[in-house]
């Protein structure tokens, strides 16, 4: 028997707990070489006998034990969707959120939500809405997707993950406070963030119907007392 590592499983149905680890396997090994040794040596001498097969135990290389301390809480984010979001926005929005949904960065890796999501077109499964450009309001395919990255931007602040690479909008957003949006354009506006702990992190976004949520988790090496508070 082989022996299976432990392993984590995201299920995105599961608000409350995404992350699960399904335990490992101990493997099983039976050398055989001793056994068939002794067997020709009977048979030669024509002696009758019994022959003793041992196993022994393969150990799996991860663990349950080694993997829950990478799938604790590490922060949350949400702002909320206005009333007036129209029905192709919300639809853009959850189209980023399902890209976004589960990924999972390696210590080091670093995040690209253009690269992640791709490119904001109709061959790419996005919709016209309102969006900010240039200082003014206008159609354009992907209209939303900037309220997702400014979730996600706010969730990457509160677990102190490097952010290196974030542009603001050219009007305010009325979603978030000043200086707390994350704006995305073609490819020169981008966020981008670097996984600068040592453990994977794993990100959770969904939407409830009046806000949208991004989670962090990971291997929590803070102080449990410790608050991170941002200023405008």
């Amino acid at each position: 028997i082989q022996p299976v590592d432990a392993h984590i499983i995201f299920d995105s149905n599961n608000f409350n707990n995404p992350l699960t680890i399904q335990p490992e396997t101990v493997g099983r090994y039976m050398d055989t070489t001793e056994a068939k040794n002794q067997v020709y040596q009977m048979m030669s001498s024509l002696v009758s006998g019994e022959v003793e097969l041992t196993t022994r135990e393969l150990q799996p290389t991860t663990t349950k034990a080694m993997l829950e301390p990478q799938i604790q809480l590490r922060a949350t984010a949400y702002t909320p969707i206005s009333t007036t979001s129209t029905e192709e926005r919300n639809l853009n929005i959850q189209v980023a959120f399902e890209r976004i949904n589960g990924k999972m960065l390696a210590a080091g890796e670093t995040f690209s939500f253009n690269t992640v999501v791709g490119k904001r077109t109709k061959a790419n499964g996005f919709y016209q809405a309102i969006e900010y450009a240039y200082g003014d309001q206008r159609m354009g395919y992907g209209g939303g997707v900037c309220q997702v990255s400014t979730t996600l931007y706010n969730a990457v602040l509160y677990s102190e993950l490097d952010v290196t690479q974030r542009s603001n909008h050219s009007m305010m957003v009325h979603y978030v406070d000043p200086s707390r949006d994350a704006a995305i354009a073609g490819t020169y506006k981008d966020l981008k963030f670097k996984n600068s702990s040592e453990a994977p992190i794993y990100l959770e976004g969904y939407t409830n119907g009046s806000d949208l949520y991004f989670t962090v988790y990971g291997e929590e090496t803070r102080p449990q007392n410790r608050k991170v508070e941002y200023q405008s």
